[in-house]
């Protein structure tokens, strides 16, 4: 398997790699400007992300699933708000969802049964 980092995108639409595992494989219309080409790959190189901003519809979803594609690279995606906080782009514990859960199961006489931690988080 070949690294990312050296993947170089192009902007024109055209898968160039063999996907990797989970890669997006769905072809998205997108020919990128010189500019947003060399954004790219200047994160790909540098292994940093890439923020992008912008009004609604002007296309950064678009170039996210196009970047996913040409690469053949999985696509993950976070939609942030401006209440989002760092904590948020790693994972949530659900305490209290665990909680009614085990007061549930001793309600209904099961309170053995195990609690799977992936439920919750």
């Amino acid at each position: 398997m070949d690294d990312l980092g050296r993947r170089k995108y192009t902007g024109d639409g055209k898968c160039r790699y063999k996907p990797l595992p989970g890669a997006w494989q769905e072809p998205q219309p997108y020919i990128a400007s010189k500019a947003f080409a060399d954004a790219v790959n200047t994160a790909l190189y540098l292994r940093r992300p890439l923020l992008l901003e912008g009004d609604p519809g002007c296309g950064k979803t678009r170039l996210a699933y196009a970047v996913a594609y040409e690469l053949g690279s999985p696509l993950y995606s976070c939609y942030i708000r401006s209440t989002s906080r760092g904590q948020d782009l790693l994972y949530d514990y659900d305490a209290i969802g665990r909680l009614y859960d085990i007061q549930e199961r001793q309600t209904a006489g099961n309170p053995r049964q195990p609690l799977y931690r992936r439920n919750y988080v």
